[in-house]
């Protein structure tokens, strides 16, 4: 078989499987039926409903402004540290 056969069978081939596919969505009665909403499987039970929380008060939400800016200042603190450690150890002991 020469490569121009070998190209003509495989593109042949598709061509015949996208001819079937598409002569068996619109022939009557022979394509795959619509799917409904009972062949989805079993219900899931539904979470309850959630119920809002009140919002923050005045003195709460500063409250939350500084544990978060408190929060931050620890990060940096921790990271400035690691990045110090990190420096130490690659500089070369003294002999």
């Amino acid at each position: 078989m020469t490569t121009d056969q070998i190209i003509y069978l495989v593109l042949g081939g598709a061509g015949l499987g996208v001819l079937m596919g598409a002569l068996t969505r619109v022939s009557p009665g022979g394509g795959p039926q619509p799917r409904r909403a009972a062949d989805s499987g079993p219900d899931l039970p539904q979470p309850p409903p959630t119920v809002p929380e009140p919002p923050l008060t005045s003195e709460e939400q500063e409250a939350a402004v500084e544990e978060q800016r408190l929060r931050h200042q620890h990060a940096l603190a921790v990271a400035r540290q690691n990045r110090l450690r990190e420096i130490a150890r690659r500089r070369p002991k003294p002999e």
